[in-house]
């Protein structure tokens, strides 16, 4: 075929007659670099390759552009700039951009550090079972296997991982203040916020008896090597432990449970030991979701709510999805968007644009649903060595106690090692 006929590039693209008539206009002005045929009396586009690829490179201009006629501007609140380093707001926008969702530990800055610090007393002073209330009890009832762990040691230090308020880690800070091993107790967190928080509870509960140490790292990637590094030297060094606790189930609210214990993992020393509380599967608490901190239910809890506003992304933008994901075993909070949104993010370098299309979902919370099984291979996978698990009454809840699993020794005086002896066969 010589040419195409008007009502063929209708089927073929998506523009419209008078699009097809505009440009065939402007080609025979010589305003666009189309081959035109012409066939009885009328004037139509040639069926050629360069005419192909240049339709293509027109439509695309043309949905781009009424993208932008049809989109939201957004520009995230200059509090946004403020709240987070130019590197976590490059992961904000990267993780937009290619998961589209926002990382639930930037939840946890400035006013969300205190909506999550009213949601964890509200759990912690709850009759029913819940993950804070569950993790306590389960640190309370293995407290005696937990000292015989400890007792050969003379100083224990607490090494408390996303630590939030501190309110988990407050009867295993009196014990070990009452039998006079606490040593250090160091809290790590992102968020400046949260650790501030937590001093005003650990000086609230203990006065000064407690040596509060705080530093900001991002569990996702940085390692904390650097401050265990102390415990392992000088002359007590091997009358000392370093316990690390990651309670409340940090892990699962990440796309890969597993990097974060890579972190933990990579950031222990060989005798030191990590105590683990997390929530697991089961049927009602795939259908669980109570995060508002008081008695009016919010659409969005206002600690998910909290970086939404900050990207300038208005209410009215959205609306509010909570589910169960069975291919990804986990339950969700997305904002589903009811208008088309361009988010333009300013750097010293220049600008980064998102665009955002109608009926879109943004990730705002997730948590991964996991067995008791799936929880322990994980432990297992990444180098730990199981020493206990026990789980609440209920079985909703558990707290696993793992060691170092160490490289094995295939030198002499490891017997247990070494590679089997090859007997030579008796003639």
């Amino acid at each position: 075929m010589q040419y195409l006929r008007n009502f063929e590039l209708l089927k073929l693209y998506p523009v419209s007659e008078g699009t097809v008539r505009h440009w065939i206009a402007r080609a025979r002005d010589g305003r666009l670099d189309l081959q035109l045929y012409e066939h009885e009396g009328k004037t139509y586009v040639a069926n050629t390759a360069d005419n192909i690829q240049r339709i293509e490179q027109l439509v695309r201009s043309r949905r781009k552009y009424l993208r932008k006629r049809d989109h939201k501007l957004v520009t995230p609140m200059a509090e946004f700039y403020e709240l987070y380093s130019p590197r976590q707001v490059l992961d904000i926008v990267s993780n937009l951009d290619v998961h589209r969702e926002i990382p639930r530990q930037y939840n946890y800055f400035d006013g969300g550090a205190n909506y999550w610090d009213a949601y964890v007393q509200r759990l912690y002073h709850e009759r029913s079972a819940n993950l804070v209330n569950g993790t306590v009890w389960l640190l309370d009832t293995n407290m005696p296997y937990l000292g015989e762990l400890l007792k050969k040691y003379k100083h224990v230090n607490v090494i408390d991982v996303g630590v939030g308020n501190a309110w988990p880690t407050k009867n295993l800070l009196a014990h070990l203040l009452e039998t006079g091993k606490l040593g250090r107790y160091i809290a790590v967190d992102i968020s400046a916020e949260m650790l501030q928080l937590a001093e005003s509870y650990i000086k609230e509960w203990f006065g000064g008896q407690v040596p509060f140490e705080c530093f900001e790292r991002d569990i996702s990637h940085d390692w904390f090597t650097d401050l265990l590094a102390p415990s392992y030297l000088g002359s007590g060094a091997e009358e000392t432990i370093n316990l690390v606790l990651l309670l409340g189930a940090t892990p699962v609210n990440f796309r890969s449970p597993a990097d974060i214990f890579k972190v933990v993992y990579n950031s222990m020393g060989r005798r030191d030991l990590l105590v683990y509380t997390t929530g697991l599967d089961a049927l009602a608490s795939r259908r669980t979701f109570s995060f508002n901190t008081g008695k009016a239910a919010e659409v969005l809890p206002p600690q998910y709510k909290f970086i939404v506003d900050l990207l300038g992304i208005d209410e009215s933008s959205y609306e509010v999805n909570l589910g169960f994901d069975e291919h990804r075993m986990e339950r969700y909070v997305r904002i589903r968007l009811t208008t088309s949104l361009t988010l333009c993010f300013k750097f010293e370098t220049g600008e980064r644009v998102i665009e955002l299309d109608k009926g879109e979902d943004v990730l705002v919370w997730r948590a991964k649903h996991q067995s008791t099984r799936k929880v322990l291979q994980q432990l297992e996978d990444v180098g730990f060595s199981l020493l206990a698990a026990v789980h609440t009454e209920d079985y909703l809840h558990l707290l696993t106690i793992a060691g170092i699993r160490a490289a094995p020794n295939l030198s002499a005086g490891d017997p247990g090692s070494q590679s089997p002896t090859i007997q030579p066969e008796k003639r």
